[in-house]
């Protein structure tokens, strides 16, 4: 390579490193926070042969994690999605049997909810965010 191609492209260079550097400076250095809280939570799950119906509970350490939840009954031999249901606001929810005999398992849905959020004098933005893991209850046999 010749003497004047290097400069060339160590100019080039230098210019590259500098205009990245002006640019890092421009933008401000936090102007986007999140804090997230975790919570588990738990599903039970029963089946009700007299009126042919399952019934479960989500439970959780946080009651922002037990009501409005999505609840799915899947059949255990082929993961086939049954039903599906939202849990009322102490967390309790049922979904009907359909007329089959067999194995089924249910699963709360993760849940992510914004707690509160805004923003400081500077115009930085704030967010605090609950995430409410997911859960898979113990297999359950019905016999309609």
């Amino acid at each position: 390579m010749s003497q004047k191609r290097m400069r060339s492209v160590a100019v080039a260079l230098c210019a590259l490193v500098l205009g990245a550097s002006l640019i890092a400076g421009a933008v401000p250095a936090s102007a986007h926070e999140d804090s997230t809280e975790t919570a588990r939570s738990k599903v039970s799950m029963v089946y009700k042969a007299r009126k042919a119906k399952f019934k479960g509970l989500v439970t959780s350490s946080r009651d922002r994690c037990v009501g409005g939840r999505t609840v799915k009954l899947f059949k255990a031999r082929n993961n086939a999605l049954v039903g599906k249901t939202t849990t009322s606001a102490s967390g309790s929810w049922a979904i009907p049997a359909k007329k089959n005999t067999g194995k089924y398992y249910s699963k709360v849905i993760a849940a992510d909810y914004t707690l509160e959020s805004g923003s400081d004098a500077y115009g930085n933005v704030w967010v605090h965010e609950l995430l409410c893991f997911g859960a898979k209850s113990l297999t359950v046999t019905s016999n309609t």
